[in-house]
């Protein structure tokens, strides 16, 4: 096996992946290739015939145009579960299979980047269709449901990069799921701002900055997709899980632990939204000697606060609590099973308290 390496296929679109293929079809007539795709037993989640749609197409091109050998499987839950692993694992050790398609929602590309892990596999493409497989497609671990706590850990549960070559394709607009647009920027701005606010070394950090910088300038410029794929790409890589020196991402410690339990039925990327002007006032109150990032934080300031969303929580039996005194427990909890570095929970609960509808 070569070193990892990972990389976001251009051009995009369906045929990036037939080429891929192509020039992979040795390797990839050896063994089957396993397919996780996804499909859905909770329609309010996913405007899913897209979702449908694109792991019907990613099939066809497998099966029909390129006669390759798939085993079948799919994943229909929100997050994965180290038991959706085991039997994926299974099913590889049945089959033989020793590469892995991923195709459809981030549960899908979350559960398959586990398995190489775990497993030699050739070959990993990730075909996210919604915008919150994008990002889970280039971040560096995955989010699993820890059934019994309800809330979400990382897996794997350290650092490490497996030897496996993932390739990731991006689909054309009409294989991928619509999402509010300004739901799709701010989430990503939230992540950006809060890696600024951790300090975080990544090399690509500055340049995500200043392309955010540019899309905030121009309003009026289509936002198209993609641009919209590219940034998603590249807040995915910006994202921390707190288990190597950096600080745990803010929108990943409180999604991990209130998705679950108080909004299960949040997009990742609306909630992510809903933690821009909390996040964005920590950054502010740094001195930061970065102009670009001063800049920045000027441009979402400008933003109207009503296209910002509202965290609401959905249960009538939790009315008259505040979510911030609520979260604390759910938070601790999710800290005590991650053991990860994490921002003070003063500063964590001072973001919600900004995201939550008054």
């Amino acid at each position: 096996h070569t070193m990892a390496s990972k990389n976001l296929l251009k051009p995009s679109g369906l045929n990036a992946f037939r080429k891929f293929l192509r020039e992979e079809a040795q390797t990839l007539r050896q063994a089957p290739i396993l397919v996780i795709g996804s499909e859905s037993a909770d329609h309010h989640l996913q405007p899913l015939k897209v979702v449908e749609e694109a792991c019907r197409a990613v099939n066809f091109v497998l099966n029909q145009e390129m006669g390759l050998r798939t085993v079948q499987s799919s994943i229909s839950s929100a997050f994965p579960t180290t038991s959706d692993l085991e039997q994926r694992l299974e099913l590889i050790r049945r089959t033989g299979a020793s590469s892995i398609v991923a195709v459809g929602s981030g549960a899908a590309i979350d559960l398959s980047k586990v398995i190489p892990h775990e497993k030699d596999i050739e070959h990993l493409m990730l075909v996210p269709s919604t915008s919150a497989a994008m990002v889970a497609s280039s971040s560096s671990h995955s989010l699993f449901l820890d059934s019994v706590d309800e809330t979400l850990i990382p897996s794997p549960s350290v650092l490490g990069t497996p030897q496996t070559n993932t390739n990731i394709i991006s689909l054309e607009p009409s294989y991928v799921a619509s999402a509010e647009l300004s739901h799709v920027l701010y989430g990503t701005l939230a992540i950006v701002l809060d890696a600024c606010y951790r300090k975080s070394s990544h090399p690509i950090l500055a340049e995500v900055v200043r392309n955010l910088a540019a899309v905030l300038e121009n309003p009026d410029k289509e936002f198209d997709h993609d641009t919209t794929t590219e940034l998603l790409y590249q807040a995915g890589m910006l994202l921390s899980y707190g288990l190597g020196e950096e600080d745990r991402s803010i929108p990943i410690a409180l999604s991990s632990s209130l998705i679950p339990t108080v909004f299960p039925h949040i997009h990742a990327l609306t909630f992510f939204a809903s933690l821009l002007p909390g996040i964005s006032d920590l950054v502010n109150e740094q001195d930061h000697d970065d102009e670009a990032v001063a800049k920045l934080v000027q441009l979402v300031k400008s933003i109207s606060p009503e296209s910002i969303p509202r965290l609401a929580v959905d249960d009538a039996s939790l009315d008259g609590f505040s979510v911030p005194d609520m979260s604390l427990s759910h938070i601790q909890s999710n800290q005590a099973l991650w053991k990860s570095f994490d921002v003070p929970n003063t500063v964590l609960l001072q973001v919600l308290e900004q995201s939550v509808q008054k």
